[in-house]
């Protein structure tokens, strides 16, 4: 069982690796094309990026499920952390499995988009819009997310799983997120979704979080199990 649930643990891992793989690496979107690009742009980036975009979008569809299961293991400590609050560990895991499987939908859009390279300029670029604003915008579940596992350690008078350092890690990451709030309503400057606001604080947030979570999730797992 503790080698299942060290699975779990790894997988959000795995996730963050596969999605820097793939929109950031191979297609080099850091940060996505610009919001502000015609659709002839945006058009011949699909053209030129065909074969890499496909592959890219792939990883991607295949990172959301990685990102619920890695849910389940969270959410199996919240219930031992707080097993009067078992609602804690089932808000937990149902937002994450809401972002991971937005996330793999969003590796077949893309792979739709990209499907047919003669498809027209002007429904490409809407394409590209519901994409990247859902991509990086989709914030509300992981925000919930977040704040559930803060409440739960907060929560938690032990601290034998989660300290409270990891909690306001999960505020502040909670917080980077909010941009998606506005991202639609700027095509230029840190506001739009290349900017600073809207894509650097939220990819740095989300990459930090992933990474401290599987160490300290990894620690936890070895000593629960």
């Amino acid at each position: 069982m503790k080698s299942f649930e060290k699975f779990c643990t790894h997988s959000i891992l795995l996730c963050a690796i596969f999605l820097a793989i793939g929109p950031i690496l191979i297609v080099g979107w850091i940060p996505p094309p610009r919001a502000n690009l015609e659709p002839d742009q945006i058009k011949a980036i699909f053209v030129a990026d065909h074969w890499k975009i496909l592959i890219a979008m792939t990883l991607c569809g295949f990172s959301g499920m990685l990102y619920t299961i890695n849910g389940s293991v969270i959410s199996t400590l919240i219930e031992r952390m707080s097993p009067n609050h078992k609602s804690l560990a089932r808000v937990q895991f149902s937002m994450a499995a809401a972002t991971g499987i937005v996330i793999s939908l969003l590796g077949f859009v893309g792979l739709a988009l990209a499907y047919r390279p003669e498809i027209n300029a002007d429904v490409l670029r809407v394409g590209m819009d519901f994409w990247t604003l859902t991509f990086i915008g989709w914030y509300v579940p992981a925000l919930w997310q977040y704040i559930t596992i803060a409440w739960a350690i907060f929560t938690d008078k032990d601290k034998n799983i989660y300290s409270n350092w990891v909690g306001y890690l999960n505020c502040w990451v909670a917080l980077s997120l909010l941009p998606g709030l506005y991202m639609a309503f700027f095509k230029n400057g840190p506001f739009a979704w290349h900017g600073i606001f809207g894509f650097w604080l939220v990819a740095i947030g989300f990459f930090i979080w992933s990474f401290v979570m599987w160490r300290v999730t990894l620690t936890a797992v070895n000593k629960e199990f």
